[in-house]
């Protein structure tokens, strides 16, 4: 037994070289960070069962990958690992394989074990960077260990099942797969609607049922709804008369104009009360006319606005300004 704990904690505290393994799977905590739901369920087959994995994380210096408290061992593929490291290996000097990163040049070792295991244990101060990176472990709130709580080993193995077949039969609605199961459709198949509800409740939502049937709906297409003022409404009211005048909207000024031929209503945000502030607020609206095709020949405003505009007026190219009399005030506008 003693020796058993002893192989088991070696395990766990050592990262494994393997040239038989194709993924990369940890189980130490204390060797990875940002532990979270894999969009991307795995199938994990090994000697004893074939086990679904939903959680990834992050190695240090490696980056990402597959996460399960219930392995037996942190393994490094030797295949992934040689994508951005250099692996060298000479037994003529050493049984060991030499790690060498492609980017920083920094070399790991990974020293046989009494059992041909080739083995790298992480330094205690790599634990406590780690852990002091501010990421959390423990970054979901529900894990697959606390779901299978409470369930024997069979209903686990029964519900493992249901979740391979569903993969088999290509995934489709849960309701159609319990209709499959239940009007005994594929034959001769160990599973119940229960060991789908458990698996449901297991392993939650299947990322591959929701993929592609949960999109967003495409957004309505951008239609030009730009109407076309016809000819004849240019003609006869080319030159047009304005009225302008300032009203405040919750305190704040803003220069409104209608022309007196075709109704057309401006409203343009005052920075201030100055003659250039007037300037280009009625700049701005004269713009908008003449892109359609119309000028402006007079514009009508009240007596207050005289001793601002006639500071501006030169640059009106040619405008007319008919201001109100005494006491008076613009109709149109009001």
């Amino acid at each position: 037994m003693l020796n058993q704990f002893d192989e088991a904690n070696e395990m766990k505290d050592n990262i494994i070289l393997d040239n038989g393994s194709t993924v990369d799977l940890f189980m130490n905590k204390d060797f990875v960070s940002n532990i979270v739901v894999s969009e991307k369920p795995m199938e994990l087959h090994t000697n004893t069962r074939t086990k679904i994995n939903t959680q990834k994380a992050t190695v240090p210096g490696f980056g990402e990958v597959r996460y399960d408290e219930d392995a037996i061992a942190n393994i490094f593929s030797l295949k992934n690992l040689m994508k951005e490291h250099w692996v060298k290996f000479n037994s003529r000097f050493e049984d060991a394989f030499i790690v060498e990163s492609k980017k920083s040049g920094k070399t790991v070792k990974f020293n046989a074990n009494k059992d041909g295991l080739y083995m790298y244990k992480p330094p205690e101060s790599f634990i406590k960077e780690n852990q002091s990176s501010g990421i959390s472990h423990n970054s979901i709130v529900t894990t697959v260990r606390d779901n299978m709580q409470g369930y024997t080993t069979k209903q686990i193995q029964l519900a493992d099942d249901a979740r391979k077949l569903y993969h088999l039969i290509g995934t489709p609605s849960l309701k159609n797969f319990k209709a499959i199961v239940k009007g005994n459709m594929i034959k001769n198949i160990p599973i119940s609607v229960d060991d789908i509800d458990r698996a449901e409740k297991i392993y939650g939502p299947d990322i591959y049922a929701i993929k592609g049937k949960s999109t967003r709906s495409a957004p309505k297409p951008v239609v030009n709804n730009l109407i076309e003022i016809p000819k004849e409404l240019i003609t006869k009211n080319y030159k047009l008369d304005l009225c302008i005048d300032v009203v405040y909207v919750c305190g704040i000024p803003f220069l409104t104009g209608i022309d007196k031929q075709i109704k057309y209503r401006s409203v343009v945000y005052l920075d201030g009360r100055e003659s250039i502030d007037f300037y280009k607020a009625i700049n701005a609206i004269l713009r908008k006319y003449n892109k359609a095709g119309f000028i402006v020949s007079m514009i009508h405003c009240d007596r207050e606005f005289k001793s601002l505009m006639n500071k501006v007026i030169d640059e009106m190219d040619g405008v007319v300004m008919n201001f109100a009399n005494p006491l008076d005030c613009i109709p149109k506008i009001e």
